[in-house]
């Protein structure tokens, strides 16, 4: 799955079909996969990809066998709740708070676009916070930063990278599970990647491991 969804936002629909056909996920799984893959990938991967993925999915008999996920991942709809009011797109008194103080409670931090968007655009963060609230519901809510590390590590964006290892830690992964990630990225990014994991979030595995 860290590859068809990296394949899904670069438009590579071949590797996005052949990774479906032996992942052993569900039509479900697969489906909130590639809405993961919407937050970074519209016009190009997604619209690239979207025709034939569909016509795929369509006579996808699903997994004979379903994939067994680690202990303790679990789909949990709920627990990306902020608490905010969708029923119209302006961000509310208080939800900015709302907002900030699930990342605290999740991460330990505010990621720096909460607070920018917050001050300068705040429809804006509501909007994404209604995307990444309501993405995830077949797929175990871990999927959802083991997905995104794996992707910002490949592209070396290192806001990203530090904020879903947080996610990831927050989410209840373990240190071997982000660690994985990461070495899967190594594929495509060589070792270069890991010096750059190391300089962004190094002190957070580490102390991860220890605690």
């Amino acid at each position: 799955m860290l590859f068809m969804h990296y394949y899904a936002i670069t438009g590579f629909t071949r590797g996005v079909i052949v990774e479906i056909q032996f992942g052993r996920h569900s039509k479900a799984e697969v489906a909130d996969a590639l809405a993961i893959a919407l937050m970074h990938s519209f016009g190009v991967g997604l619209f690239t990809v979207a025709a034939e993925v569909q016509d795929y999915l369509r006579i996808y008999p699903g997994p004979a066998e379903p994939i067994s996920w680690p202990d303790g991942w679990t789909p949990d709809p709920e627990f990306f709740r902020a608490g905010l009011d969708f029923s119209t797109p302006e961000l509310l008194p208080g939800e900015l708070e709302r907002i900030e103080s699930w990342y605290t409670r999740v991460t330990g931090e505010v990621p720096r676009f909460v607070r920018f968007l917050g001050e300068v655009s705040p429809n804006v963060l509501k909007a994404y916070r209604n995307r990444f609230e309501n993405t995830v519901r077949a797929l175990p809510k871990q999927a959802l930063p083991w997905l995104q590390v794996h992707y910002h590590a490949l592209v070396a964006n290192e806001e990203g990278l530090r904020d879903n290892i947080l996610l990831a830690r927050g989410f209840g992964m373990t240190q071997r599970q982000v660690v994985d990630a990461l070495l899967w990225a190594m594929l495509y990014g060589g070792v270069e990647v890991i010096s750059l994991v190391d300089r962004v979030a190094g002190d957070l595995i580490r102390r991860w491991g220890s605690e």
